[in-house]
């Protein structure tokens, strides 16, 4: 009876060792499934992510758990970050008509703030694309020097002026670009000390270039924090306004010159007289 009682004990045990072994595969196999092999696959694509792999394939969604919530909002946020992406290289590719209305929270508000700057940009560029257009069609001529004096820019109107005088300067008017302010100059440090100094202008001089007289009309320049990054020089031949000037001023001193004599003649005549 005692071996009986035995035997039938261990086969009890047996069985109920089975049963819990099963029991363990099988709760190991709905965790491996509902839970271990969900999260395997988050982290997977969350190394992919921080990598700067957007391109995932959604995250499949078997339950309304826990899991199934994260692979969820796993996805919205693979979702969310495709469509930044996006939209912002549409943006850097300047379409500032880029619609926000599909992203929420941060995302929206990034993506808005970059397209306001990029519509201030364009703004920018639209302004300066004027005020270049109309610099390099001006009749007057131009030239721009930086701090340092060195000519960084010439409209064409002034390249063509100067091709004029190339055998009067120190280089070819192409060459311009690069060089010191002097090579129109003479006396350079005085006038360096002028221009180095935005409180001395706008300054106007006359200039001697060869047989030619050039006139000077330099302004300063600003950044958009008022830092002074050099003078802005409008230029003229003023030869022959300065021949005409001068027989003008001639004409004027010999009537002068003339009406005295004249007076002093008719002074000596009343005194003869008298």
């Amino acid at each position: 009876i005692a071996d009986k009682n035995q035997s039938r004990i261990r086969n009890v045990v047996t069985i109920s060792t089975i049963l819990v072994l099963l029991v363990l595969v099988l709760i190991g196999r709905f965790l491996s499934k509902s839970v271990i092999f969900p999260i395997i696959n988050i982290s997977g694509v969350l190394s992919q992510v921080s990598k700067g792999n957007l391109q995932q394939d959604n995250l499949p969604v078997t339950s309304k758990d826990e899991m199934g919530t994260l692979s969820s909002s796993m996805n919205q946020l693979l979702d969310g970050l495709s469509s930044f992406m996006n939209h912002s290289e549409k943006i850097l590719n300047g379409d500032i008509n880029v619609k926000t209305s599909d992203l929420d929270g941060e995302f929206r508000h990034s993506t808005e703030r970059m397209l306001d700057q990029a519509k201030e940009k364009k703004k920018s560029e639209t302004e300066v694309a004027r005020v270049v257009a109309m610099v390099e069609n001006a009749t007057i001529n131009m030239i721009y020097a930086d701090a340092s004096l060195v000519i960084r820019y010439q409209n064409p109107s002034s390249l063509e002026t100067l091709r004029k005088l190339e055998q009067h300067i120190a280089v070819k008017a192409d060459n311009v670009i690069g060089q010191s302010i002097d090579v129109f100059l003479k006396g350079p440090q005085l006038v360096r000390k002028i221009v180095s100094d935005p409180r001395n202008l706008p300054h106007k001089a006359m200039i001697q270039v060869g047989p030619e007289i050039l006139e000077f009309v330099a302004s300063a320049i600003y950044d958009k924090d008022k830092n002074y990054i050099g003078p802005m020089v409008c230029w003229s031949l003023a030869t022959e306004r300065e021949k005409i000037a001068k027989k003008v001023a001639d004409s004027e001193e010999r009537e002068r010159l003339h009406g005295e004599e004249q007076k002093v003649k008719a002074t000596n005549i009343l005194e003869a007289v008298t």
